[in-house]
């Protein structure tokens, strides 16, 4: 597991901002895996946030950590039709079986491409591979 996302499943949940034209928004996520050394996330088709991604594939996301220190991730994502991806993300994630399945024509599935992550703690602001 790459150590960027190590820290963010530290994390546990994280935040996602997105734009809808000028608009931010910002909504919890949890759901992040890393399928044959690629970082993907995961949404519906029917939710807001899918389209926003869609409409401007920049992204950042943060997340806190139990000491009260903090990660951000920013990047872009592109979004991947391919159903093994799909399917392996599902056997990661079994509870989200319950709400989808890789040929469902409902879940989507988004590459992380090009993350820069840093971990923030005081003063101190640590670079974080991907």
């Amino acid at each position: 597991m790459s150590k960027l996302l190590e820290e963010v499943k530290r994390a546990g949940v994280f935040y996602i901002a997105t734009v809808d034209g000028d608009v931010p928004h910002v909504r919890p996520f949890g759901a992040i895996e890393e399928i044959d050394g690629r970082i993907y996330l995961v949404t519906g088709n029917n939710k807001a946030v899918f389209r926003q991604l869609i409409a401007n594939p920049k992204v950042e996301f943060a997340g806190t950590f139990e000491d009260s220190s903090w990660i951000r991730v920013s990047g872009k994502v592109r979004r991947t039709d391919d159903i093994k991806i799909k399917e392996k993300y599902l056997e990661i994630r079994p509870s989200l079986q319950k709400k989808y399945k890789a040929d469902d024509g409902v879940f989507e599935v988004f590459e992380l491409v090009e993350p820069v992550g840093y971990i923030y703690s005081g003063a101190n602001i640590t670079k974080i591979e991907a």
